[in-house]
């Protein structure tokens, strides 16, 4: 069996658990990347900056659910776009090395 955890998350190689590229849980990657506050803003007129600086206790976890409640958009749709948004920008080989590792164990 193997493992994927976040990108803030150890990797524990021995037990074949791996971690997601980045440094940060995957709707921080995500959310907080100049691709995907661009989209929100161009798409929805919705600032994540702003939010983020009137709730600073919002929990990473609910970022999608607050944009989703602001724009009258479906949680989904708003995660769906905002993956496409930071994936847009990332370098070709952005997760080369885990599917690299992942192949290896499989």
């Amino acid at each position: 069996m193997i493992g994927v955890r976040d990108g803030d998350q150890s990797e524990i190689k021995a037990e074949k658990l791996f971690k997601l590229p980045g440094t940060q849980a995957p709707e921080k990657e995500v959310f907080l990347s100049e691709a995907a506050k661009a989209m929100l803003m161009e798409d929805y007129e919705f600032d994540l900056n702003h939010k983020l600086i009137a709730l600073p206790e919002l929990d990473h976890h609910e970022y999608s659910s607050v944009v989703s409640k602001s724009t009258g958009s479906s949680r989904e749709v708003i995660e769906a776009d905002a993956i496409r948004a930071y994936m847009e920008v990332q370098d070709a080989n952005w997760a080369s090395g885990l599917l690299e590792t992942l192949e290896a164990h499989a």
